[in-house]
């Protein structure tokens, strides 16, 4: 598949329930530079382009129950974590940060290596981000 295929069957799959491998994934979003980040509600799929088929995603339609197969929700707990997250209070900053860091390496290649320490160092709170989702996750199936 082309790169704009793959990115339209993508984009089409977004906010969707498949089943990929016996286990049924609600696509949240996509990335695809060198190769196909698909997170869904369950993890992350890394494929290499080449190996990306959409025929291996059975789509659920809109009558799949997906409930039987998530923990009970305190959602009580859910808000408590949530809004001391880091992605919760700072995730937008994150972004805002990345996008004035490439809009500056356009600019000037001489920021090119303090943009590369700032990128490692939101790379590390990425990290811990998804440390947290983890928890949360392992939290709310006690």
């Amino acid at each position: 598949m082309q790169k704009d295929q793959i990115n339209r069957t993508l984009n089409g799959m977004i906010g969707k329930s498949f089943e990929y491998k016996k286990e049924i994934h609600h696509i949240l979003r996509f990335s695809f530079e060198n190769v196909v980040k698909i997170c869904t509600d369950k993890r992350d799929l890394t494929f290499i382009p080449e190996d990306f088929n959409p025929s291996d995603f059975i789509e659920m339609g809109e009558s799949v129950d997906i409930s039987k197969s998530l923990a009970p929700i305190d959602h009580n707990q859910v808000v408590l974590m949530n809004a001391n997250s880091i992605i919760a209070k700072q995730g937008v900053d994150f972004a805002n940060i990345l996008k004035e860091n490439i809009a500056e390496v356009r600019r000037n290649k001489d920021f090119v290596p303090q943009a590369e320490a700032i990128n490692n160092s939101i790379k590390n709170l990425i990290d811990l981000a998804k440390t947290e989702v983890e928890l949360i996750k392992a939290t709310l199936r006690k």
